[in-house]
C-alpha cells in the first residue's frame, strides 16, 4: 500500500496555527494593559524588547517564581523592578515584604504570560552561573596542559574540538578550554572572538599577526560570551565591549579575551 501526503496541507497548518498563536498573544496584550490601567491601578510593561537583568532572579528560586507569576527583572541600585501576573495576590504581597525587608525597594508591573516566560527563562543562563567559579576556570593546569600537550599548530585546534564533541562530557566550557589550551601550546599574546553574519571565528595573534583558528556555531555565542563574562569576573547582563580583561588561568600565561562586536 502507498500513502501520499499533501504537505502543503501540513505547512498550511502550521503556519496557521502559529499566527493563531501570535495573534492570541497579542490578545493578551492588551488585556492585561487593560486589567493594569482600569482594574488594579499599576503600570504595565511588555518585556519582549527589555535586558533581563540576572541579579535580579537572584530574589527568588525559579520553582516559587513560575508558582506564584513573579519575575524580577531589572535591579538598580536599590530599586527592584517586578513583573507579575497578579499584583493583589497574597505571594506577591508577600514578596514584596521580602524584598523590602533586604532593603530594596520594589516596583510591580503586570505582565503578560510571553514577558513572565522571559524572564524565568533566564533562570537556565543563572543556574549555569552558579556552577562556575567567577575569575577562573574550573579546570586543573594539568588539564589544560593536557589537551596543549597535542596541539602543534593552529590546525590542530579544530581536529581536537571534534574530537571532544564526540565525547559525552562536551560542553561550551569544553571548547574554552581547548581554546585556552591553544592559545597555551602556541604562546599566543591574545585570543580574538569575533561574531560574523553565520558563526563565531576564533583568532589568535602570534607575532603580531592575528590567525584563524576556529569556527564556531553562531548559536553558541550566548553561551559563549556568558561564559567569558564568568571568567573575567563581569556581570552576565553587561554589555560593555570587553577589553584588557584578564583571566585567572591555572598556568602561567596571562590570555587577553576581546569583543569586537556587541553579541
Amino acid at each position: 500500500m502507498i500513502i501520499f501526503i499533501d504537505m502543503s496541507t501540513v505547512f498550511n497548518e502550521e503556519k496557521q496555527n502559529k499566527q493563531i498563536h501570535e495573534l492570541r498573544e497579542q490578545e493578551e496584550e492588551l488585556l492585561i494593559k487593560s486589567l493594569a490601567e482600569t482594574k488594579f491601578n499599576v503600570p504595565y510593561i511588555d518585556l519582549a524588547s527589555l535586558v533581563i537583568d540576572n541579579e535580579a532572579l537572584r530574589f527568588i528560586v525559579e520553582e516559587d517564581a513560575r508558582k506564584f507569576g513573579i519575575a524580577p527583572f531589572k535591579l538598580i541600585g536599590k530599586n527592584l523592578e517586578i513583573a507579575v501576573h497578579s499584583p493583589q495576590s497574597s505571594e506577591v504581597g508577600a514578596f514584596q515584604k521580602t524584598v523590602i525587608g533586604r532593603g530594596y525597594k520594589p516596583t510591580v508591573y503586570m505582565a503578560s504570560t510571553r514577558s513572565l516566560d522571559k524572564v524565568w527563562d533566564r533562570y537556565e543562563e543563572l543556574s549555569y552561573a552558579e556552577t562556575s567559579r567567577v575569575g577562573g576556570l574550573d579546570v586543573s593546569g594539568e588539564s589544560l596542559l593536557a589537551i596543549a600537550n597535542k596541539i602543534k599548530s593552529i590546525k590542530d585546534i579544530a581536529p581536537t574540538l571534534e574530537e571532544q564533541k564526540k565525547s559525552k562530557g562536551y560542553s561550551i566550557s569544553k571548547a574554552l578550554e581547548i581554546i585556552m589550551a591553544g592559545a597555551i601550546a602556541l604562546d599566543v599574546s591574545d585570543v580574538h572572538i569575533e561574531a560574523e553574519e553565520k558563526q563565531i571565528k576564533i583568532r589568535y595573534r602570534l607575532d603580531g599577526s592575528l590567525y584563524d583558528a576556529l569556527f564556531m556555531d553562531l548559536r553558541q555565542s550566548k553561551l559563549m560570551i556568558s561564559r567569558i563574562k564568568l571568567l573575567a569576573g563581569m556581570k552576565l547582563e553587561a554589555i560593555l565591549i570587553l577589553t584588557t580583561r584578564k583571566l585567572s588561568l591555572p598556568v602561567k600565561w596571562p590570555i587577553s579575551f576581546y569583543r569586537k562586536r556587541r553579541l
